[in-house]
């Protein structure tokens, strides 16, 4: 269990890692025959994680927004993208009313600001309580609203929410198994990633 830090170059474009990070993990791919034959269906140490856990998916590279209202706006977008995906958890048997009605108002792009930085912890609360095991958080370019508004107040404010968004997610997030976060920007445990435990950090160039 932990929090991986992955740092690279914008010119990479959309990580691959988290693409076969979600094929393998996920457990709506379950019974898939995407891995066999490659190397790691060599390494039988890691078979009980294959396709074993709910995996959360955030892509927030298109929350630039030109003030912190649009930017809010636009991590509803985000949200209600990221939930779209667990819209089954409005019929499930194993959440109360009122999980269930924050599912629809980030559905409904309704959340405020508050609920929203605990928004995906709640979820993985939901997906533990629907699926019966801990949640995988994938989050890609963390970063992008950051490093596009440096040095500006927009950017003090989208780092408060992000940061608050980023604690509650990962550090403490009872029903995470496993987070893999990807950006440009390697702030390890400093900024939006005080206090998170278990931290790796790895770049371009670790061999690891």
């Amino acid at each position: 269990r932990g929090v991986y830090l992955f740092t690279r170059p914008r010119r990479f474009g959309k990580s691959t890692n988290i693409s076969m990070l979600d094929a393998f993990l996920n457990i709506e791919y379950r019974g898939n025959t995407w891995f066999d034959g490659l190397e790691i269906s060599e390494h039988h140490e890691f078979d009980r994680y294959r396709n074993a856990f709910p995996v959360v998916y955030i892509d927030l590279k298109d929350v630039v927004a030109d003030d912190f209202d649009g930017f809010l706006s636009r991590m509803r977008n985000v949200l209600r993208k990221t939930f779209s995906r667990f819209d089954y958890l409005l019929d499930s048997d194993a959440l109360r009313a009122d999980e269930k009605a924050e599912v629809e108002s980030v559905l409904s792009r309704t959340t405020n600001k508050d609920d929203m930085v605990f928004s995906v912890a709640n979820l993985c609360s939901m997906l533990e309580k629907h699926h019966g095991c801990k949640v995988v958080v994938l989050i890609d370019e963390y970063d992008r609203a950051v490093t596009d508004t440096f040095g500006s107040e927009l950017q003090r404010s989208i780092i408060g929410f992000l940061g608050g968004l980023m604690s509650s997610t990962l550090k403490s997030n009872g029903s995470l198994q496993m987070a893999y976060v990807t950006g440009v920007m390697q702030v390890a445990k400093a900024g939006m990633f005080s206090g998170v435990n278990n931290l790796q950090v790895d770049n371009i160039l670790s061999k690891r």
